[in-house]
């Protein structure tokens, strides 16, 4: 599993069944959160950008899993990923 993940899908809030589902909502409120102190580009939606690292979560998995990466090496692929595709440490967009 993704080092980037692990915490939020270890943890599941009142009346979900699915850790995923609890991995999702978390890592959307720290994007959210992100987007609101300014460290995250505004331009694409919390959720869209969830869901598109979710996304790159899954390759991340696929590629281990075939062999081409070691869970290393996608971890911190993933992790540099997710942080371009939510602009962190770009200037702000107007």
């Amino acid at each position: 599993m993704p080092f980037l993940l692990a915490s939020a899908l270890s943890r599941t809030p009142p009346g979900s069944e699915d850790p995923h589902d609890a991995g999702t909502a978390q890592l959307e409120r720290i994007v959210r959160r992100g987007q609101r102190t300014g460290d995250f580009d505004r331009t694409f939606s919390a959720a869209w950008l969830t869901d598109a690292i979710l996304g790159l979560a899954r390759t991340a998995a696929e590629q281990v899993a075939a062999g081409r990466l070691t869970a290393r090496k996608a971890a911190t692929t993933l992790q540099a990923s997710a942080l371009r595709l939510c602009g962190a440490g770009e200037e702000p967009t107007a």
